[in-house]
């Protein structure tokens, strides 16, 4: 486990990783790109879509 990972199992309500990871991807996108630009604005949109996904394929009620 990496530091955030271990933070998030302390405290999940505490800690929004995908808020994280998206901030994360953003700045190395930043510093990788000629361009300079980060992830697109709907990004954020996408992956609260993919962990709702998740989150509700989980579940075995």
């Amino acid at each position: 486990m990496d530091g955030i990972q271990l933070q998030w199992a302390l405290d999940p309500t505490g800690v929004d990783m995908a808020a994280r990871m998206r901030a994360y991807l953003d700045r190395l996108l930043r510093s990788i790109t000629v361009s300079g630009t980060g992830l697109p604005s709907d990004a954020h949109t996408a992956l609260t879509r993919a962990r709702v996904r998740t989150d509700s394929d989980a579940r075995t009620d």
